[in-house]
């Protein structure tokens, strides 16, 4: 991780908010830190960063408030509460955003490659403030617990969200890229990926699982906020057998564990990493994902089921130490 005035551009970082994706890198284009040099985006832009050949990333972005909506539509009764969560999201997203925006922007003018950077998803913030202005004040509009307006307002709500995740993504593919000048900005094809995605505004985010195989995965974090942070990051995965290390290339001491869609129900072929992560203040940091298992850092969690005498089945993962307990002791 770095400082604000020291974004981090690796060979191969190209990177929300949650992380996911696939890199095959030649010899050239490998991460500096595999190489066992420092690399750093300044403001010079003389890093050896990352190539436009490179295939597509994901972008895990650390917020302060990792609050989500309630699910489901929300009814006359709901709708502030919602709304309030879902502003706290929102305005979390805005200032992540607006921190990646201007330092990509402001490059870009001094570099002569304004033409080629998306000026223009200063549009898309504009827009977003104001609908994060608008759920402030609901309670004082008239009408905001009818459920066409509530209907409205969950369907500014997920277009912001997209609009701000577009604006994180256009900022972070450029801030990491070495050689600005093969920047190239296609819509159609965006270089990075989000770590969970939303089909509907009244449901809740599906978390991206990685799909591990012989080549790396790359998680890029984001840090907002003007302090340093230390925080423990959970990523899905298909596999038990997963390393991580960090940026310097240091294998990290990581917990796995089942991923439960209920109490007694693990999700099949999904398995979640823990791994503490510090953060510098408006700072990035990346971690890599490999197949393959280090017994000396991985900790295999440990759960216990207490069914306190209901009849219920469990999921079993043979990875995974599991102890159903039927009675409440």
């Amino acid at each position: 991780p770095r400082s604000a005035a020291s974004l981090i551009s690796n060979a191969c970082l190209v990177g929300a908010s949650t992380a996911l994706g696939r890199c095959h890198p030649g010899p050239s284009q490998r991460p500096m830190w595999q190489r066992g040099q420092p690399c750093s985006w300044t403001n010079t832009g003389r890093s050896p960063g990352c190539s436009e050949a490179t295939s597509s990333w994901c972008l895990l972005e650390m917020t302060s408030d990792m609050t989500s909506p309630r699910s489901g539509m929300p009814s006359s009764s709901t709708t502030s509460g919602s709304l309030t969560s879902s502003t706290a999201g929102l305005t979390s997203m805005c200032r992540g955003a607006e921190v990646l925006y201007s330092l990509a922007a402001a490059h870009a003018r001094r570099s002569g490659l304004a033409g080629r950077y998306p000026l223009s998803d200063f549009t898309l913030l504009t827009e977003a403030r104001r609908t994060l202005g608008l759920f402030q004040h609901h309670d004082a509009i008239t009408g905001t617990a009818k459920e066409a307006v509530v209907v409205d307002y969950g369907v500014r709500l997920l277009r912001s969200l997209v609009n701000l995740k577009q604006v994180i993504i256009h900022a972070a593919h450029y801030l990491v890229l070495g050689d600005k000048e093969t920047y190239h900005f296609d819509p159609e094809a965006p270089f990075l990926q989000v770590d969970d995605t939303r089909l509907s505004h009244d449901a809740l985010p599906e978390r991206t699982v990685i799909q591990l195989d012989s080549s790396p995965r790359f998680v890029v974090l984001f840090n907002p906020l003007e302090q340093e942070r230390f925080s423990m990051v959970s990523l899905l995965v298909n596999s038990p057998r997963v390393r991580v290390l960090s940026e310097e290339g240091q294998p990290l001491a990581v917990q796995i564990g089942a991923h439960w869609s209920s109490a007694t129900e693990a999700v099949p072929d999904v398995y979640q990493v823990s791994v503490p992560v510090r953060l510098p203040a408006l700072g990035l940091g990346v971690l890599q994902l490999q197949l393959g298992l280090d017994g000396h850092r991985t900790l295999p969690s440990s759960v216990r089921i207490y069914l306190h005498g209901r009849q219920l089945s469990v999921s079993r993962h043979e990875a995974f130490p599991l102890r159903v307990i039927d009675s409440g002791t």
